[in-house]
C-alpha cells in the first residue's frame, strides 16, 4: 500500500475506533440502567424502577438479548403493579426479540398464574420445557403448579414430584426443596415432606440458624405437612371462568406464588427478574 495511503488509513481506524468505544459505552449505560431499575425493583421503588426501565428500552442503545431482557424484567414490575395486560404485552416483545429464552415463558407462566389463569400458566412451562428439558425454573415453576393448583382437575401429583425430583437434581436450593416437598404433600408422603421442607428451611438459616429468615409461608407449609396437610395455592379474588376451562381473572392486585428464579448475581449485562416473589 502507497504511504499517503496509509496516513489516510490511519484517522479513519482512530475514527472507526472512537465509533466502536462510543457505542460500548452507550450500551454499558443503558444496560446499567437496567440493573439499577432491577435494583430499585427489588428495593420497592417501583416508579422509580419504571423510569429507569423506560429509559434504558427507549434509549435505542440495548442489544437484543439486553432489551429482551429489560421488557421481561418491567414485565414483572407491571405485574407487581397489578397491571396484567401491559405485563403480558411486555413479556410477547420479549419473546419476539429471544423465542427461544425458557425463561421469558415461564415468567410469563408464573403472571397467569397469579391471576388465576392455570391454563395458560401450564402452556408457557411446557413452552418453556420444550425449549429446554433441564431447565431448572420452568420444571420448578411447573411442579409446583401440578402440586399446589387450587383447581383439582389440574392437580397432578405423580407428575410434579417427577418435575421437583429433577429440579433438585440440578440444583438443590431451597427453591427446589420447597417444591419438591409440597409435590410429596400432594402425594401423601407428609413425613417425607416434612423432611425436605426442614432441609430447605436448613439451607436458609445456614449452619449456625441465623443466615438468612425464611418466608413465612415455609413454615406454614411445613406445619401443613406435620399435620397431614398438602399445600394449596389460594385463589385470586375477582376470578371468572373462562371458555374451555380457560381462566381469567381481574386485574386485581393478585396473591404472591412462587418465583422463577433465585437473586441473580450483579454484571454488566441486564439480569433476569423473576416474574414474582415466593409467598
Amino acid at each position: 500500500m502507497p504511504l499517503a495511503h496509509k496516513k489516510h488509513l490511519v484517522p479513519l481506524l482512530g475514527a472507526l475506533l472512537c465509533l466502536l468505544l462510543a457505542a460500548s459505552l452507550a450500551w454499558a449505560n443503558a444496560a446499567s440502567l437496567v440493573n439499577k431499575a432491577l435494583e430499585a425493583h427489588r428495593e420497592g421503588e417501583y416508579e422509580l424502577a419504571m423510569k429507569l426501565y423506560n429509559r434504558a428500552i427507549d434509549s435505542g442503545e440495548l442489544n437484543i438479548g439486553s432489551l429482551a431482557m429489560a421488557y421481561n424484567n418491567r414485565a414483572a414490575l407491571w405485574a407487581d403493579l397489578g397491571k396484567l395486560k401491559p405485563a403480558l404485552k411486555d413479556y410477547e416483545l420479549a419473546q419476539d426479540l429471544q423465542a427461544t429464552n425458557p425463561l421469558f415463558y415461564t415468567n410469563r407462566g408464573l403472571t397467569y398464574q397469579r391471576w388465576g389463569q392455570y391454563h395458560r400458566a401450564l402452556d408457557d412451562y411446557n413452552r418453556a420445557l420444550e425449549l429446554d428439558q433441564g431447565d431448572v425454573q420452568a420444571l420448578t415453576a411447573k411442579a409446583w403448579l401440578l402440586a399446589t393448583c387450587p383447581l383439582a382437575s389440574l392437580r397432578n401429583g405423580p407428575q410434579a414430584v417427577d418435575l421437583a425430583s429433577q429440579a433438585v437434581s440440578i440444583s438443590r436450593d431451597p427453591n427446589t426443596l420447597d417444591t419438591l416437598a409440597a409435590a410429596l404433600a400432594e402425594n401423601k408422603k407428609f413425613l417425607a415432606a416434612v423432611r425436605i421442607e426442614q432441609q430447605a428451611l436448613a439451607i436458609l438459616r445456614g449452619p449456625y440458624g441465623d443466615d438468612e429468615e425464611p418466608p413465612p409461608g415455609m413454615e406454614r407449609r411445613l406445619k401443613l405437612y406435620a399435620k397431614k396437610q398438602p399445600y394449596r395455592e389460594p385463589m385470586p379474588k375477582k376470578k371468572v371462568q373462562g371458555k374451555e376451562g380457560q381462566d381469567n381473572a381481574s386485574e386485581d392486585k393478585p396473591p404472591e406464588v412462587k418465583p422463577s428464579a433465585a437473586k441473580p448475581p450483579e454484571a454488566t449485562a441486564p439480569q433476569a427478574k423473576p416474574a414474582a416473589p415466593k409467598p
